[in-house]
Parts: structure tokens; sequence; C-alpha cells
């Protein structure tokens, strides 16, 4: 095993070392396919067969393009508390959302939409006993994850509990449950939803994209402010009215990102420094 310690050194250390398995989260993911378009296969190295990609959404369109060249790109789930091993998806073409199955060893409990944990990989605890407190309730870590899994056991992720927008109607909103619903399209590479107030104090929820900019030249679309409307109207049409998004704004430079690469979410759930 080969631990790269500077992304920026990534492709240097792939063409040194020839890694079979690749561990990415999305946004490097998206990064490494762009430029193994632009320079060749050969920039992920000539022995890679598999990317195990997770710690944000996985869009569905990166495993199907890391497919069409040779490598199987396979969603899936941990935290730092549990080692990183929860879950894996081995049927990412037919159930492209899911973050997979329970590995087998962990104990797992779903808890007012919340994933609860147990298992040898799970670390003893924090050093804060207020934290411990916090996290863990007759020996069950609690995630802070909200799921779902469906009749074959397959694991969505629908959002975080410290991350729901609780609205002035007493509505919970997820972010993480709406996001997911734009990620199934090939013209979004990230999106943010979050809750903004106007100035009369009306709530409204925007959303913000990232658009993939080779899906967009590949559909041949002219106006991307425009088609990004259209499927918004689609969408909010299959949401009940309090989960409609009010607005979407497209931009053009990346999210912030923490140092995980994952975008980072202020207090308000923006993106704002």
């Amino acid at each position: 095993m080969f631990i790269c310690r500077n992304q920026q050194n990534m492709f240097r250390d792939i063409a040194t070392f020839r890694p079979t398995i690749l561990v990415l989260v999305p946004a490097l993911a998206e990064m490494a396919l762009n430029l193994s378009r632009q320079f060749g296969r050969n920039m992920l190295g000539d022995s890679l067969k598999t990317i195990i990609c997770g710690a944000a959404p996985v869009a569905p369109y990166l495993a199907t393009e890391y497919k069409k060249i040779g490598i199987d790109l396979f969603p899936g789930y941990g935290l730092t508390e549990s080692a990183n091993l929860v879950s894996g998806n081995p049927e990412v073409m037919s159930k492209p959302s899911s973050v997979g199955m329970i590995y087998d060893g962990m104990e797992y409990k779903i808890v007012d939409g919340e994933l609860w944990l147990k298992g040898v990989n799970m670390m003893d605890g924090y050093a804060s006993p207020e934290d411990n407190a916090a996290a863990y309730e007759d020996g069950w870590f609690k995630t802070g994850d909200l799921v779902h899994m469906d009749d074959d056991g397959y694991l969505y992720i629908t959002g975080r509990t410290k991350e729901v927008i609780v609205l002035s109607t007493g509505e919970n909103v997820s972010p993480a449950e709406l996001e997911v619903k734009f990620y199934d399209l090939d013209v979004v590479q990230d999106c943010l939803v979050y809750c903004e107030k106007e100035g009369t104090g009306a709530e409204q929820l925007i959303i913000e994209i990232l658009p993939r900019m080779s899906a967009v030249k590949e559909l041949g679309i002219e106006d991307i402010d425009s088609y990004m409307n259209d499927r918004l109207a689609e969408i909010n049409r299959t949401l009940p009215a309090f989960e409609r998004i009010n607005k979407v704004i497209i931009r053009n430079d990346d999210f912030i990102r923490t140092p995980a690469m994952k975008i980072a979410r202020d207090r308000n759930g923006n993106n704002k420094k």
C-alpha cells in the first residue's frame, strides 16, 4: 500500500508505483478522468483496474465513463471513526446512487433515519468524554448520516443530521437528498443546496451547480442556464411543495473545498467564505 502524501504529486506517484487500485474522493476521480482524456489512459498507469470512490456523493457519470476506458469505479461509504469500512457497491451500474451493502462484521441499525454502527473496525472512542457522550448510546456509534435501505439491502445516504434545513413552517429539508437528484444528470459535476432569506423574510431554496463542461459539450448545450432551469422544473414537479428549489445558480469557478476535497458548508449550509 502506498499513501500519496500530497495530491499535487498524485500522478507522479501513480507513474512510479503503478497501482492496481486507487482510493479517491470524487473531485480527484473527476480530475483524473479529465487528464486521462487529455493525455491518454497512461496518466492512470497501465496496471490500474479499480477505483474505490467515496467521502462525498459519487456521480453515476464517473462509473460509466471509467468503464469506457477499462476501469471499474465502485462507490463506498465509511467514516474516520470506522476506519472507512462500512459499505461498498459492487453493482454500481444497476444501483448507481447507492453506497452499497454493509460489509460483513459490521452491525448496524437505523434510528429515526440515522445510521448507528458497531464493529471491530470502530474506534474505541474520542479523547473528549463530552464528545463520547454525544456520539454513543448503549455502545452504538451514531454516525450523523441519514440513510435508507432498499429491499436488496443496498444503502443510500440521504443527508446529515447537522445539515438538515428546518424551514420556518417546521418542515425539514435534507440538502443531500435534493442534491443527489441533480448528480444523476451528466452535466452536473458538483452541486450544493441551501436556504436563503430574502429581504422580506421569505425563504427560498437555492442550488448552486458546477457544470461538467465535457458533458455540456458532448450534449451540444448552448445555453447551460436555460438547460438547467428546464431540468430544475422537471425535478421540482416530483417534489412536495416545501422541497421545491426556487433558484439555480451556475458557477463558473469551483466550490470552496475542505482539505479532503469535500464541498465546504458554512453554518448556514452555503459555500461562502
